[in-house]
Order: structure tokens, then sequence, then C-alpha cells
């Protein structure tokens, strides 16, 4: 066989992450082992698959016809992997999800609770980075590897679905290599506005932002927070941060010390229900 199981596999990685640095990270090996192996590939095929342009591989009509060929060996590989494990574990189906560590401990594990106890013989693999101990035995947790290598495995088809932040994710949203369902604000994102909310889907409590606050130990005088809280709003509202934060797909939270803090208990308050829903213990 001229072209081997590793070797697609190596060039399968280069046509989804365009680098041979992100090919190299998702498969967990070095970037010389994947350029290496991916000129020797070129050269036992005789073919040229990648036209090299300031630090990027750019696929020829080659490489995208063979990408097409090689994509439907990699599914029906995946298809053998879950028949083999299904033998043993002998489940009726399996579903990978990864999520965010913002999201874990909320929206997502509550709605994959609904899920075991509608399909009680389907198996989760739930991946994030927070969560330690889900305690459903047939879910499985895998420490995951960031927000990049997650939306490379959706378009991989190495996951079904991942919830992760809009910031990063709304441009290949938008360049459709991966399908948004829904969102979990209370409102549709500017960025999506054809992407309905999951209050919208029929989960009235399913509302989540992340968020990011400047906090200050309880002691500070109330003057000094005052006078902190008016700064960073002011700087908050300059155009040249306005514009920063719309472009990273953010918005910006108008809220005084006393409104925060109101907001920061309804939160805790939200994750203390969602925790006792799902049999989450406090440390």
């Amino acid at each position: 066989m001229k072209f081997k199981l590793r070797q697609m596999e190596i060039f399968r990685a280069v046509m989804i992450t365009g680098t041979i640095s992100g090919a190299a990270r998702m498969l967990f090996i070095s970037q010389p082992a994947v350029s290496k192996l991916l000129s020797h590939t070129e050269t036992n095929l005789r073919l040229k698959l990648f036209h090299r342009s300031k630090g990027k591989l750019i696929p020829t009509p080659e490489a995208h016809n063979l990408f097409n060929e090689v994509n439907q060996v990699y599914e029906a590989a995946l298809k053998v992997d879950a028949f083999a494990e299904n033998l043993s574990a002998n489940p009726s189906g399996k579903v990978h999800i990864c999520c965010s560590p913002s999201l874990g401990l909320d929206v997502v594990p509550s709605a994959l609770q609904l899920f075991s106890e509608k399909y009680p013989d389907t198996k989760i693999h739930f991946h994030t980075t927070l969560i330690q101990d889900i305690p459903l035995e047939k879910w499985q947790d895998v420490p995951y590897k960031g927000l990049s290598q997650t939306t490379t495995d959706v378009i991989g088809k190495q996951l079904d679905l991942a919830v992760v932040d809009t910031p990063g994710t709304t441009r290949i949203i938008n360049g459709e290599q991966v399908k948004a369902i829904a969102v979990t604000g209370d409102k549709r994102h500017p960025e999506l506005p054809d992407v309905p909310t999951l209050k919208e889907s029929g989960y009235a409590d399913a509302i989540h932002y992340s968020w990011t606050a400047l906090w200050l130990k309880a002691d500070t005088p109330l003057e000094t927070v005052q006078y902190l809280s008016d700064n960073m709003q002011a700087v908050l509202s300059e155009p040249s941060s306005t514009t920063f934060v719309s472009n990273n797909s953010g918005e910006i939270m108008d809220m005084q010390p006393e409104q925060l803090r109101a907001f920061q208990l309804e939160e805790i308050e939200r994750f203390e229900k969602a925790a006792a829903q799902t049999n989450f213990t406090k440390l």
C-alpha cells in the first residue's frame, strides 16, 4: 500500500488545521515528524499536495480530491472503532459532546441529565477542562485541549457536538465550517442573527453568559470601589474599547458595583440549583 493509514492521518490533520504545527498539536506528535511524513507521502504518491506560503500550507486541487476520499476512510474507521467499543459496553449508541469550562457546571450537565433519562442506554462522552468527576457511570470525563482543538475536532467529525464561547467561533460558524444550533444568551447573538436561543427552543431557564469583571478585596473602602468603577466604565465606553469587545464577539456589561454583586449572587444561585439537579457535591 503506497498510501498507508498513518500517512492518511497526517494528511487529514494538515488539511483540517492548515499548518504543520496545527497538525502536530492535533495528533500529539512533533512538528518535524509531521513534516517528514508529509514529505514522504508526496514523494511516495508522486503528487504535489501543498504549496508552502508564509508558514501555511495551501492544498492543491489534487489534495482536495484526495481529502474527500481520505475522509470516507476515516469515517469508516471511526465506525469500526465505535462498533468494537460497543461490543464490550453494549450500549445502543454513543454521543461525543465537548463543553467549555464556563458552561460545564450549568447548562450542559442539566441538558445531559434530561437526555440520559430519555435515552438510558446511550453512552455519553462529555469532554471539558473543568469537571473532574461526573456522577454517572456511563459518562466519561476527558480533559479537553482548548477551543482550537475543540472546533478542529467538530470540523473533523471527531465530536458530534461542542458547547463553546462565541469569541473565536463566530467567524468559523459564519464561514460555514461548523453549524450553530443554539446560543445560551437571553437574546440572539448579533453576529449570529439566524441562530435561535435555547430559551426560544423551549428551555426557559437555559440562559448563560461567560463574563469577566474586576474584583477587589471585601474591605476596600467604598470610595475607592466607586472611583475605580467609574474609571473602568469610562475606559470601556471609549470607541477603541467598544470596537475591541465587539470584534471579539463580546458585549460590555454596564453595571455599577451593587448591580454586579446582585448579578453574581443570582449566578451562584443558578449554579447551585444546577449542581443539585445533577448531583454535584461541593468540595
